[in-house]
């Protein structure tokens, strides 16, 4: 009975009735299919094979199903998915079968060439057609279907260029994936470029749509960049994502999608250590972006964490209720922003001042140190750039420390008079130095006065232009900030036209621009310059 069943079926109708079975289940394999399908077509073959026995028992014929008549139903089936309208997941599905049937019955080429006139069809629908067809071919003939499928990522129909990414983004072929990244940043359909951005796998081809024109491709950049481990950044790429997301916003949606990011992916790599991922991040480098890190750490809501468990979350708070007791460059930046509102709580790292005093002369002295051996080699150090961020937090934290007390806050005048006169403390130090000195003053009287003692100090050498450099250093930083009358304007006048009269560039340079500034205390005109 069921070979008479089989017997009734032509190859056509049993080829059909596979795929479109196939087609429309998701729960069907294409295994499952290619076996079936065979095994009712070799039930067909032995079926012909009885039908042919010569009543008079002489010698069988038999008929084998012809490789044509396998070949005119996969066009068949391949023609009708062409022009039918089916969504787009019918259509991967009737190309994953079609394809497997071609390979099984060795009619890959056939249905290519069929293929081929589509994707180069007049119709931007059959184009479309063709290439959601075509994808899983790749398996079988490669080359040819990245020829049929690279100059559709140029094609005048964005609908047709859709298509190609789309199916491009499953095949694991380089020449596709740069087709890719081109389009991902120059199509002009921001649908095309999610597209391509979902088949990208390199981080530099990545970060830069986060500063995409459109919200919705920015979004779905930082959400594929939750795919690559922490591990595999460098420091610059996570800055750069934090200058895109964080500090340069530009919508919510990219703000909030990037706090995702780094609370619960960048946090969860660390192990839920802020420390230990402001180190990753290399703060001496990239300050300002970590500080806008730990600012969404310490702003971190439930709704930002929703994706975190209960005990991660935990976790998460704890890791950031903890104060560091290590002095290195990631802790104090931490612990600065930490205790921002709760100055009390900066004793575990600085005890008092004279430790912050302490801390800050042995930085400066292996500062010193450091920078003689890399002038003598010509080159910058990472250990060098570590200590000098090392030394500007520190002065950032006198403004949390204790300057109230009248004993503390004179010695911290004290040792920033000898760190302001010393030459050997960098250049870069002195904004944040004076910061801190303005600080522990009372009024801008006596911030005048120390600065005055401190300028007369360095004046004691005659004719020293390092000297000179660092006077006019000082004064242009101390003017930039003052609100009153001078109380000395006549020799701090003196020192700027000392500079300008150098025959050193550079002190000319910065004696003009100190001039520029004590021209704003003049109450008359004075053309000295000519």
């Amino acid at each position: 009975k069921t070979i008479m069943t089989a017997s009734t079926q032509s190859i056509r109708q049993l080829i059909i009735r596979h795929v479109d079975a196939f087609q429309r289940s998701n729960q069907i394999h294409t295994t499952q299919t290619l076996n079936k399908l065979q095994h009712e077509l070799t039930e067909l073959s032995l079926c012909d094979q009885m039908n042919n026995v010569e009543l008079d028992q002489t010698e069988a014929t038999t008929t084998v199903p012809e490789k044509e008549e396998i070949e005119a139903a996969i066009i068949h089936c391949t023609d009708c998915a062409l022009s039918c309208t089916n969504k787009v997941e019918v259509m991967e599905r009737l190309g994953q079968i079609l394809a497997a049937i071609a390979n099984q019955y060795g009619t890959v080429d056939m249905v290519l060439d069929r293929l081929k006139g589509a994707a180069n069809a007049a119709q931007d629908v059959v184009r479309v057609k063709g290439c959601r067809l075509i994808a899983p071919f790749f398996e079988y003939s490669p080359e040819f279907v990245e020829g049929l499928l690279e100059p559709r990522f140029s094609d005048k129909a964005q609908a047709v260029r859709n298509a190609a990414l789309k199916a491009a983004s499953s095949l694991n072929s380089s020449t596709l994936q740069k087709a890719s990244v081109w389009n991902c940043s120059h199509d002009p359909s921001w649908s095309n470029r999610n597209v391509a951005l979902a088949s990208m796998k390199n981080l530099e081809d990545i970060i830069p749509r986060v500063r995409d024109t459109k919200s919705q491709v920015r979004v779905q950049a930082i959400k594929k960049l939750h795919e690559t481990p922490l591990q595999e950044w460098t420091s610059q790429q996570c800055a750069n994502v934090i200058q895109a997301g964080l500090i340069n916003e530009r919508c919510s949606e990219t703000n909030e999608a990037t706090k995702v990011m780094v609370c619960t992916r960048w946090m969860k790599a660390a192990k839920y250590n802020p420390i230990k991922l402001l180190s990753h991040l290399q703060p001496f480098s990239f300050e300002a972006e970590c500080e806008a890190v730990v600012k969404i750490l310490l702003d971190a809501s439930d709704d930002i964490l929703k994706d975190l468990s209960d005990a991660e979350i935990r976790a998460f708070r704890q890791g950031l209720d903890s104060i560091p007791t290590e002095v290195a460059p990631e802790t104090l930046l931490f612990a600065r922003l930490k205790c921002k509102d709760r100055p009390d709580r900066l004793h575990r790292l600085i005890p008092d001042i004279s430790c912050l005093c302490d801390c800050i002369e042995e930085s400066l002295h292996k500062l010193a140190s450091i920078v003689e051996k890399s002038q003598e080699t010509e080159s910058d150090s990472d250990e060098e750039m570590q200590l000098l961020f090392l030394c500007n937090q520190l002065f950032k934290l006198a403004h949390l420390c204790d300057l109230q007390e009248e004993g503390s806050r004179r010695l911290f005048i004290t040792k920033c008079k000898l760190f302001l006169t010393s030459l050997e403390t960098p250049e870069e130090l002195l904004d944040e130095a004076l910061q801190a000195l303005r600080q522990a003053n009372v009024g801008e009287q006596e911030h005048f006065d120390v600065v005055a003692e401190i300028i007369r100090e360095l004046d004691l050498p005659p004719n020293n232009e390092l000297a000179q450099l660092r006077i006019i250093s000082i004064l242009s930083p101390v003017l930039e900030s003052t609100s009153t009358n001078l109380p000395d304007e006549q020799q701090f006048k003196h020192h700027a036209l000392s500079a300008i009269e150098s025959e050193n560039a550079l002190l000319r340079e910065a004696g003009v621009a100190c001039l520029g500034r004590l021209a704003l205390f003049s109450e008359k005109c004075e053309p000295i310059l000519l």
